[in-house]
C-alpha cells in the first residue's frame, strides 16, 4: 500500500498466502498454507518483489513425514524461520531448503506464531479449537502458549 492508499498487486498465483516475514537480507517469506511451501521474494529498494522462489517444501517435513500447512510465520533469526502448523498442534523452525531443526507442540491448532528474543528463544503460539470465526467466537478457546527453544546445534 502506498502512503496515498493506493493498493498495488505484486504477487499473483499464491495457494492461499497467509503470513509474511522479512529476513535481513530483504527477502520477503511467505507461508502458502494451500501450497503447502514456503515462497520467497527478492525486495527491492522500491519495494518491488523480484526473483519468485521456492524457499522450502514443506510437503513431507511434518512430524511424520506428513505435509506441514504452513499458517503463521516469523523470523527465527539466520536463515530460518518458525511457521504454525495447525494440522499437526504445534510449529516448526524451518531452514532455507526445508530442514526442520525444532518443533513445539501445542495443547491444540497452532494458526500464529511469533518470536521473542530471549536467552533460549521464546516460541509464541496462538492457538484454538478451530479457526472457524463462529464456532470460536461462541467457544473463546484461544490461547497464547509459549515454549523455549535453544539454538541448533551447527
Amino acid at each position: 500500500m502506498d502512503p496515498d492508499g493506493t493498493v498495488t498487486t505484486v504477487a499473483r498465483g499464491l495457494r492461499f498466502p497467509n503470513g509474511t516475514t522479512l529476513l535481513p537480507d530483504g527477502t520477503l517469506v511467505v507461508a502458502e498454507t494451500v501450497g503447502g511451501c514456503l515462497t520467497a521474494f527478492t525486495v527491492t529498494e522500491d519495494g518491488e518483489l523480484t526473483g519468485r522462489r521456492m524457499w522450502a517444501d514443506l510437503s513431507s517435513a511434518g512430524p511424520s513425514g506428513d505435509r506441514i500447512l504452513p499458517d503463521g510465520i516469523a523470523h527465527a533469526g539466520g536463515e530460518r524461520v518458525w511457521v504454525s502448523d495447525p494440522t499437526a498442534g504445534g510449529a516448526s523452525r524451518v531452514a532455507r531448503g526445508g530442514e526442520v531443526d525444532a518443533r513445539v507442540r501445542t495443547s491444540q491448532p497452532c494458526f500464529a506464531v511469533g518470536v521473542l528474543p530471549t536467552r533460549p528463544a521464546t516460541v509464541v503460539c496462538c492457538t484454538a479449537a478451530t479457526s472457524n470465526p463462529t464456532t470460536a467466537a461462541a467457544h473463546r478457546t484461544g490461547r497464547i502458549e509459549t515454549a523455549h527453544v535453544p539454538e541448533a546445534a551447527g
